[in-house]
């Protein structure tokens, strides 16, 4: 039976939740973004307007929610045995290198690009409206951005280099990190989303469904490291 420390069953979890948890944060700047429509239509103060928008933003937010968890939850270990049992020898154990697919690199980096000419103009007008909502919704929409590009740049898989015994993985900003097959303990291919997630002690990986072989990289995993536990379909439903 597989065992799994505290930490590793509290990032797992933290990563199911996470989604959700970003719709409902979406869903009450969303409505204090409505509330100035509302407001300016019905007259009465802003926060009124925000109080009675939230419950219908919230309500539609919670049944995303729901369909999100549904989607991520566990599916079963879909692939066959045969494909990545490393008996009676496994297959060539080269480095291979794997990489995300170039429309998706071109398309990732044209939306920052635009976000990144977009923001002063999206802020610039946010500050000149008379009620709060617009300039509250752009600043909560400019933190998530630069998180998101912040996190991109310096975490998300551009390509990943299989050895023998690591995974090489190399971000857009050209920061490293190598993880040892041995501390990798499952490989999660959920039906909704666009990553792949791969545990390891040390956290967890999200490698974009756009990499070109990545079912390729999986089985080569898992025959590095038989003991790597794979929950999903088999072939995959989709690459993104």
């Amino acid at each position: 039976m597989r065992t799994f420390r505290r930490a590793d069953v509290t990032q797992e979890a933290w990563g199911d939740c996470r989604r959700p948890v970003d719709v409902r944060l979406l869903s009450v700047v969303a409505s204090a973004f409505g509330a100035s429509k509302l407001q300016s239509h019905s007259g009465g103060t802003w926060f009124h307007a925000f109080l009675v928008g939230l419950p219908v933003v919230l309500a539609l937010a919670t049944g995303v929610a729901v369909a999100i968890l549904v989607g991520s939850r566990d599916r079963g270990d879909g692939m066959p045995a045969h494909l990545w049992t490393p008996f009676p020898a496994p297959r060539g154990r080269e480095e291979r290198i794997y990489a995300v697919g170039r429309s998706y690199r071109i398309l990732t980096w044209a939306f920052y690009v635009a976000m990144a000419v977009a923001a002063p103009f999206f802020a610039i007008a946010a500050w000149r409206q008379d009620t709060p909502g617009a300039l509250i919704f752009t600043a909560v929409w400019l933190v998530l951005m630069g998180v998101g590009v912040t996190q991109w740049w310096r975490s998300s898989p551009s390509t990943l280099t299989l050895t023998g015994d690591d995974l090489r993985v190399r971000s857009p900003g050209g920061i490293e990190r190598t993880i040892p097959l041995n501390s990798v303990s499952e490989i999660r291919w959920p039906s909704v989303g666009d990553a792949v997630t791969i545990s390891y002690e040390g956290g967890t990986l999200n490698v974009p469904k756009q990499v070109v072989d990545i079912d390729d990289l999986i089985v080569e995993m898992r025959r590095r490291n038989s003991r790597i536990a794979f929950d999903g379909k088999w072939p995959p439903p989709d690459r993104g």
